[in-house]
């Protein structure tokens, strides 16, 4: 029997199912096919022009609508939910008939997914049996207030059950970040909240990479933004890609569920502000957690979206602060 074979134009590996283990990817011909119409899309001159030299490239709603198609069937060959939201200029333009210019935006994703389709590290796996390892609770959260004071907190709260510690990392949003990836900066707390979960990712590597990750969000918008890795918001998609390719550089398995706001241990550390109290009513211990630092000390460093990792970089407090959570009991070193 053949350990690879093709079906609908996706190859399958089964030479580690053995060991419980499947890995797809999009056949080389499909890629060819969908990048080719792509770039006639791209290259064909305007019908439309009046006179001189006509200007390259134009799509119709219903060409648009028959890419969409094709590309998101290919998508699926890709671990999680990569390369979904890079689909939304396609979107956008089957919803607009009277529009049919080429743009940039549709120059930017037939880049991005020549790139991930291209790339190994991208393909999908499939576990045929559930992993016994202990698994890790993830819980991120974000405050938001408007003004010149106005708070933009970020929280994210870790347990792993491995060895049953627990860590928190806090920042308030750097205005840097929310100048270059936010649409509007008054209403942005669906961002604040997905930019609170990738910020876990970046900020915890050498815990989260290879696990079972359970992650819990309260705020619907953007849970729903990562789990269908689309939103209609373009900032929202952008970080719906930078949380999806962040996951897929550590081969994390996520699972992402909603937790109602009361419950969510991630509001206080989303909060700077009331650290330090709530540190003395919890008995909890303040712990400096350096695990991202000898992560890259080690040579792992963190593997994401390049641009992704240098805005958000500054949201390692201390490098990363961590804080054992619970009863007081033994200051264990990490």
């Amino acid at each position: 029997m053949a350990k690879v074979v093709e079906v609908l134009g996706v190859m399958c590996d089964v030479s580690r199912a053995h060991q419980g283990e499947v890995v797809f990817w999009l056949a080389e011909a499909r890629v060819e096919n969908v990048m080719r119409l792509l770039a006639e899309c791209r290259l064909r001159p305007h019908p439309f022009a009046a006179q001189g030299p006509r200007p390259l490239g134009w799509m119709t709603a219903k060409e648009a609508e028959s890419l969409h198609g094709k590309l998101g069937f290919a998508t699926t060959a890709l671990f999680g939910r990569v390369g979904r939201a890079s689909l939304q200029p396609l979107v956008q333009r089957a919803h607009r008939p009277e529009r049919w210019v080429w743009t940039e935006a549709m120059s930017h994703m037939t880049g991005f997914l020549s790139t991930v389709f291209a790339s190994p590290l991208l393909r999908k796996s499939v576990r045929l049996e559930q992993s016994s390892a202990p698994h890790v609770l993830v819980n991120t959260d974000a405050s938001f207030a408007l003004g010149p004071r106005g708070q933009r907190g970020l929280g994210v709260v870790v347990w792993d059950a491995a060895t049953n510690r627990r860590f928190y990392s806090s920042r308030l949003c750097p205005d840097g970040i929310i100048a270059r990836h936010f649409q509007n900066a008054d209403h942005i707390i669906c961002q604040l909240e997905m930019l609170a979960a990738l910020a876990a990712y970046l900020t915890f590597p050498d815990v989260l990479a290879g696990r079972r990750v359970l992650h819990f969000i309260d705020n619907t918008a953007a849970l729903s933004a990562l789990v269908h890795g689309y939103s209609s918001a373009a900032d929202m998609a952008q970080m719906s890609t930078m949380f999806h390719l962040r996951v897929a550089s550590l081969r994390a398995d996520v699972w992402l569920e909603y937790v109602p706001t009361v419950a969510n241990i991630a509001d206080i550390p989303s909060r700077p502000g009331t650290l330090s109290a709530s540190s003395t009513q919890t008995g909890g211990c303040w712990m400096h957690c350096n695990g991202p630092a000898q992560h890259a000390a080690a040579g792992g460093g963190p593997v994401g979206f390049p641009q992704c990792h240098a805005a958000l970089r500054g949201l390692r407090v201390g490098g990363a602060t961590a804080k054992a959570l619970g009863k007081e009991g033994p200051r264990a070193a990490w």
